[in-house]
């Protein structure tokens, strides 16, 4: 058994025969039927033996806080010297000289290269910025709405069955549309067509008539200075320009017309 071991033992069975003889001694000086000076010396000697017990408990606990340390300590100590030990491929740990001359070297080392190689800073050249997309100036599609289409096809959509005026009637689900007006006396036949569809053909239209490959946003500016009339018969669109050429995109390869 180690002597700091036993110690401890013997330092515990003290603290703890304080604390019994404490324990009697406040039991004669409650329960004893003795004078009154000897009830104040057992009151004393009761408080002074639990005194003396608490500060036994504190020394014990610091010295054992203190072992716990120090056996922490030593493991550190040892795990940093079988580190050493393998670093440097020897059986046993360096001593403080070599320690030290082993820094010295290194330092000397190292100002040796800063002298030969002197460290300069280079600017990091930043990296070129992509020149922006070139932005196409091509006007985004919005089909026109009832009171758009209204005043611009005006006199201008014409029913190819029976020769009347088409009108431009807005639907409940705010789609602008042309109907000719006899469909609703029954007599004619042709169907209704959407604003949107004659958009679309017109720009086919505009397209193949004037040569205009990068034509493919219909404006309201183009249709009035080239349509002079459109007709409508089931579907197929034929527009009529200023100079009275005629082109339909949807004829079938009909005569007077061009099939795209």
């Amino acid at each position: 058994m180690r002597g700091r071991d036993g110690m401890n033992i013997i330092f515990n069975i003290l603290s703890y025969l304080l604390l019994a003889g404490a324990i009697v001694l406040m039991v004669m000086a409650l329960l004893g039927d003795v004078e009154d000076w000897v009830i104040k010396y057992y009151s004393i000697g009761a408080i002074a033996c639990g005194v003396l017990f608490i500060i036994m408990r504190i020394l014990l606990n610091i010295a054992r806080n203190m072992r716990v340390a120090a056996d922490n300590t030593y493991e550190i100590l040892s795990l940093i010297e079988k580190y050493i030990k393998n670093k440097n491929g020897k059986d046993e740990a360096p001593s403080k000289k070599e320690l030290r001359d082993q820094k010295t070297i290194e330092k000397f080392v190292e100002k040796a290269k800063a002298k030969k190689q002197p460290r300069t800073v280079v600017a990091e050249k930043p990296a070129p910025t992509p020149a922006p997309a070139p932005v196409e100036n091509k006007v985004e599609y919005h089909p026109l709405s009832y009171m758009e289409a209204k005043p611009l096809f005006r006199n201008k959509i014409y029913c190819a069955k029976c020769g009347s005026p088409m009108e431009v009637l807005n639907t409940n689900r705010a789609i602008p549309v042309a109907k000719c007006p006899k469909v609703s006396t029954h007599e004619c036949n042709n169907p209704l067509i959407r604003i949107q569809q004659i958009e679309k053909d017109f720009v086919l239209w505009y397209k193949v008539s004037y040569e205009k490959d990068d034509y493919d946003t219909f404006t309201t500016k183009a249709f009035v200075d080239s349509v002079s009339k459109v007709k409508v018969n089931n579907g197929a669109v034929t527009f009529e320009q200023l100079t009275a050429t005629k082109f339909t995109p949807t004829s079938g390869g009909k005569k007077g017309g061009i099939d795209i």
